[in-house]
């Protein structure tokens, strides 16, 4: 399909999900901004991606790794190959709304010191339940921050904002800043990255916004607690790297104390006692990970 210079050049990574993913391109070349390219980078599944490969659409282009490079190393494989002015980073679990590109396009144009967007996000299985709609600054505490209007029915919930952070599932980002700032930070692998590479945009004097007359459906259950030991891993492994790189000592002193006394023995005893093992295994590896480790900063 002959198609003028992408306005758009997108970015997904595929791991064992290519159902999503071809429900993701579906929904995708609905939408209203046709002239965009797609590069789905797949994270070595187990299964060959096929059908992705097989679309008969030329702006998509299926880029097959010989190893699970995670959410960070699979997106940056991708960015050198982009010719688009934005690039927009989004996970393959989520539906596009047929303007959602279109809007996000047309505001990124209007500002001028844009360093990430990202839309409104509902979630996929509870239509009209909010999931994100901008969020709040990382506290220097606890280190967590919380999702505006999350779980909320949306009655209304419109316009820009500026936020903290960008929503990894779906952020759109120019160029020039990624020739600035660089790509995300592959020693996360999995969660966190993006919030790291917020950080970094915020420190190089960009600004970060919410576009909430844009859409996305996200997959992600809005049921609470929904963890596997890998996840437990990575979520708190990669919490502490996040505040050690972008608070370093002695900044981050009262998160290490916060982490030292409360944090772990509160989550030691919860695993302990519900009987959840393979969780305080995750954990606890993923602790140690920083004794053993020199590449927290």
């Amino acid at each position: 399909m002959p198609h003028t210079s992408p306005k758009i050049s997108l970015i997904t990574v595929n791991y064992n999900g290519e159902e999503d993913s071809l429900e993701f391109i579906a929904s995708l070349q609905k939408s209203t901004l046709r002239d965009w390219e797609l590069f789905v980078v797949d994270n070595a599944s187990h299964r060959s991606p096929c059908r992705i490969g097989e679309i008969q659409d030329d702006r998509i282009q299926l880029i097959a790794l010989s190893e699970n490079k995670g959410f960070a190393g699979g997106n940056n494989v991708a960015v050198p190959k982009c010719s688009a002015p934005y690039l927009f980073f989004v996970n393959n679990d989520t539906i596009l709304t047929p303007d959602c590109l279109e809007i996000l396009h047309d505001t990124a144009e209007e500002i001028e010191n844009l360093g990430a967007l990202s839309p409104k996000f509902h979630y996929y299985h509870q239509q009209n339940l909010i999931e994100f709609a901008g969020c709040t600054q990382i506290n220097r505490i606890t280190a967590r921050n919380t999702a505006l209007h999350n779980r909320e029915i949306d009655n209304g919930v419109k316009g820009l904002i500026e936020t903290h952070y960008a929503h990894g599932a779906g952020m759109l980002i120019p160029k020039k800043v990624i020739e600035t700032v660089g790509t995300m930070h592959e020693a996360f692998f999995l969660y966190y990255e993006e919030m790291d590479w917020c950080e970094r945009i915020r420190k190089a004097g960009y600004q970060i916004y919410c576009q909430r007359d844009a859409l996305i459906y996200h997959k992600e259950s809005a049921s609470v607690g929904k963890l596997n030991p890998l996840k437990t891993y990575y979520l708190n492994r990669n919490r502490i790297l996040f505040m050690n790189r972008n608070f370093p000592y002695p900044s981050n002193f009262p998160f290490l104390l916060f982490l030292i006394f409360i944090s772990i023995p509160t989550n030691f005893f919860r695993f302990l006692v519900k009987g959840e093992i393979d969780h305080l295994k995750a954990y606890l590896k993923g602790i140690y990970w920083h004794i053993n480790s020199k590449s927290t900063i």
